[in-house]
């Protein structure tokens, strides 16, 4: 059995050998394909009781952020709001596919800005050269690993400026893996500025113990192969 609290924009990393389960266990969290896991009970800060996490992450009160992100065809807005609202009423993808004739998609000029602003932040301007803002025709699963752990990390700090609004817990695994030290320790402090003030709760899977230990505050949860898991708490 496995028990812990984490206090509503703070947060916590899971950790362990590789094969221990730390991704099963983050998926369930989530709620992906309905994935449950006997006697976990999700409740998500604030209070909001979701025993059922695939609900939960339906309702958007929960984002995923997977070591290799979802990429399509589409326009650069699309990318990047994906898998907001904003996209979904517009435009369906199936495969990397574009399943309807809709426009692309156009964000109001506010998200647009903020688009702007983290494209800039986080060093991405390059793929401003593949291809335009509204150009639905370019497949960026052509991008970097790197650039597209950079577009899933967009995709979840704008969360706050689209209608459905900041997840109340984001769950990332292994979300920084093709990042260099200086770009994830930026990364990181984005998140607590933008997202954690918020009251958005980050929960990691990582083998970047060190950095990601600071950033947690020393909250772990250590998964053993033979034996009970562990909590630890902040010094």
């Amino acid at each position: 059995d496995l028990s812990f609290r984490v206090t509503r924009g703070k947060h916590v990393m899971i950790k362990g050998e590789s094969g221990v389960g730390k991704s099963t266990l983050l998926r369930a969290i989530a709620g992906l394909g309905g994935m449950r896991v006997p006697g976990l009970d999700l409740c998500l800060p604030g209070g909001a009781s979701a025993s059922a996490s695939a609900s939960a992450s339906a309702a958007h009160d929960v984002a995923f952020l997977p070591q290799q992100p979802i990429m399509f065809t589409g326009t650069l807005e699309e990318l990047l709001c994906y898998p907001s609202t904003v996209t979904a009423a517009k435009s369906r993808y199936n495969g990397g596919a574009r399943q309807d004739s809709s426009q692309p998609v156009v964000c109001s000029p506010h998200l647009r800005r903020q688009l702007e602003e983290l494209v800039g932040l986080l060093d991405l301007k390059s793929i401003l050269g593949l291809a335009g803002w509204n150009d639905a025709s370019f497949d960026w699963s052509t991008l970097s690993p790197g650039e597209k752990q950079r577009v899933a990390l967009i995709r979840l700090l704008v969360s706050a400026d689209i209608p459905v609004g900041a997840p109340r817990l984001a769950v990332l695994d292994e979300a920084f893996t093709a990042l260099d030290p200086s770009m994830m320790a930026f990364c990181l402090r984005m998140l607590q500025d933008r997202l954690a003030t918020a009251g958005t709760t980050l929960v990691f899977v990582s083998h970047l113990d060190r950095r990601l230990e600071r950033f947690v505050e020393g909250r772990t949860i250590v998964l053993e192969r033979d034996g009970e898991p562990r909590v630890a708490q902040p010094q």
